[in-house]
C-alpha cells in the first residue's frame, strides 16, 4: 500500500507542476496589440450587370440565322425554352417571331 501511496503522490505532485507551468506561462505571455492596420476598403456596390443576362437582341440574332428579323420555327429548335414557347409568344400568329414577340421571354408574367 505504502508504494501505492507514494506513487498517487507523485502523479498529484506531476500533475501540479504542468498544471503550475501551464498557469505560469499563460501569465507570462503578453498580450497581442491590437492591429493598426487600416482595414481594406469596401468592395463597390454592384450595378446589377454584373451577373445579367445578354441584351435580348444579342440571344434574338444568333436565332435569326437568315437575318431577316424574325425567328421561325426551325430556327426556334436551337433553343429549346423558345421552341416550347413558340406558339404562345407568336401572338401575331404569322408563325414567325419578331423581336418584340421574343423579348415577351424575359418578361415576369408570360400569357
Amino acid at each position: 500500500m505504502k508504494f501505492q501511496l507514494c506513487n498517487f503522490r507523485g502523479v498529484m505532485a506531476a500533475l501540479s507542476l504542468v498544471a503550475a507551468c501551464g498557469v505560469a506561462h499563460a501569465q507570462a505571455t503578453p498580450p497581442e496589440a491590437p492591429s493598426t492596420a487600416p482595414l481594406p476598403a469596401p468592395a463597390p456596390p454592384m450595378s446589377g450587370t454584373e451577373f445579367s443576362e445578354p441584351p435580348i437582341s444579342d440571344s434574338f440574332a444568333e436565332l435569326d440565322r437568315d437575318k431577316d428579323g424574325a425567328v421561325t420555327p426551325s430556327e426556334a429548335e436551337r433553343n429549346v425554352q423558345v421552341a416550347m414557347l413558340f406558339q404562345r409568344l407568336d401572338e401575331s400568329r404569322d408563325g414567325r417571331l419578331d423581336l418584340a414577340e421574343y423579348a415577351q421571354l424575359r418578361s415576369p408574367l408570360r400569357h
